[in-house]
């Protein structure tokens, strides 16, 4: 399952760039994933999940 989104984000660009309401807003949403260096998360044509 998930983890929460409780990690420092302003260590990520895209939600750094965010004001702090509108991150809280979104905050919710969000979940923590782990992932490999070099892994494949679209592959171009294929059905987003």
């Amino acid at each position: 399952m998930p983890k929460a989104f409780d990690a420092d984000y302003r260590t990520n660009w895209l939600p750094a760039g965010l004001e702090a309401e509108h991150f809280s807003a979104l905050n919710p949403y969000l979940d923590l994933v782990e992932l490999e260096h070099g892994q494949v998360l679209y592959e171009p044509g294929g059905p987003i999940r």
